[in-house]
C-alpha cells in the first residue's frame, strides 16, 4: 500500500465524515439507515471498490474468520468460544495503509552520521588548536623578552653606560625583531 493510496483512502474518509455530518439530516429525513451509507462507503473504499483498504483479522481467540460480502460490501467477520466477562480480546489487524518507514529511518540515519563527524572532527581539531595556542605564548615570550631587552638598553643609554653605537646596533636589532613578532601575532588574529 503507497502513500498516495494512504492519502486518497483518508481523505475520502474525511469528505465522508464531513459530508454525512452535513447531510444527517436529510438522510433521516429520507428514511435511509445511516448505516446503509457507511456499507456504501465500505463498498467503495474495499477490495471491491477502489481497494484502498485491504485488510486482514488476526486473532487467538476466533477459530475461524472469513471476508464475507453483503450488499456489495465485503465485511470480515469471524467465529469463536465465548469470551468470559472481564477477560480481554486481543486481535491484530494487517493489511492497514501506512507510510513507509525506511524515509524516516535513512532521515535518522543520516543524522547520527552527521552528528559522528561532526563530534569526530571537533574532536580532531583540538590537538592543531592546541597547537596554535601554544605558538601564541611562545610569540608572546618572545615579545615580551625583545620588549624588556629594549627597555633595558634604552636605560643603559640614558645612563650613557652603553656605547652609543652598539646601542644603535642593538635598538635597531631588537626593533626589527619585535616588529616580525607583532606581524606573526597579526596574522594569526586574522
Amino acid at each position: 500500500m503507497d502513500a498516495e493510496k494512504l492519502v486518497a483512502g483518508l481523505a475520502l474518509i474525511g469528505i465522508v465524515i464531513i459530508v454525512s455530518a452535513l447531510l444527517s439530516g436529510l438522510v433521516d429525513r429520507s428514511g435511509l439507515p445511516q448505516v446503509a451509507v457507511f456499507i456504501f462507503i465500505g463498498a467503495a473504499l474495499g477490495p471491491g471498490g477502489l481497494g484502498v483498504f485491504d485488510m486482514q483479522l488476526e486473532s487467538p481467540q476466533l477459530a475461524e474468520h472469513r471476508d464475507m460480502p453483503l450488499q456489495g460490501a465485503t465485511f470480515i467477520v469471524g467465529k469463536g468460544p465465548a469470551v468470559p466477562a472481564g477477560q480481554v480480546i486481543r486481535f491484530s489487524l494487517s493489511g492497514l495503509p501506512h507510510q513507509p518507514v525506511w524515509p524516516r529511518n535513512v532521515a535518522l540515519g543520516l543524522a547520527g552520521a552527521i552528528l559522528v563527524a561532526g563530534a569526530w572532527a571537533s574532536r580532531r581539531r583540538l590537538p592543531a588548536h592546541q597547537a596554535e595556542q601554544e605558538r601564541r605564548k611562545r610569540l608572546d615570550a618572545k615579545r615580551d623578552r625583545l620588549f624588556s631587552e629594549l627597555t633595558s638598553i634604552e636605560e643603559q643609554h640614558r645612563e650613557n653606560t652603553i656605547d652609543p653605537e652598539r646601542y644603535a646596533t642593538r635598538r635597531r636589532e631588537l626593533l626589527a625583531s619585535l616588529e616580525r613578532v607583532y606581524a606573526q601575532l597579526d596574522d594569526e588574529a586574522a
